[in-house]
């Protein structure tokens, strides 16, 4: 779904599988950023610089393509998919 050369080929498409069940419930099948969103608390202050360097560089590369309104986009959609937990999970992917 996202094209490294033109951007985003289809946000809507994106979005929606970011916040599927399935890869709210299967995150090693998904990106690494939800799967390790809820470590970082615990790792070196390098593991948590390098994850926001890459957090930063993700929005940065949507934020070019798509308009400055994806910061908050994915901003939300990252706390929403670290909510693991019924029925807050639900609730958020709803």
């Amino acid at each position: 779904m996202y094209d490294e050369g033109t951007g985003m080929a289809n946000l809507e498409a994106w979005t929606d599988a970011y916040l599927s069940p399935l890869h709210r419930d299967h995150p090693e099948q998904g990106c690494p950023t939800a799967s390790l969103a809820g470590l970082m608390r615990q790792q070196t202050p390098a593991a948590r610089a390098a994850m926001a360097k890459g957090l930063e560089t993700q929005i940065a590369r949507f934020a070019e393509k798509n308009g400055s309104i994806i910061d908050l986009l994915l901003h939300d959609r990252f706390c929403r998919s670290t909510a693991t937990q019924p029925p807050l999970n639900d609730n958020f992917l709803s």
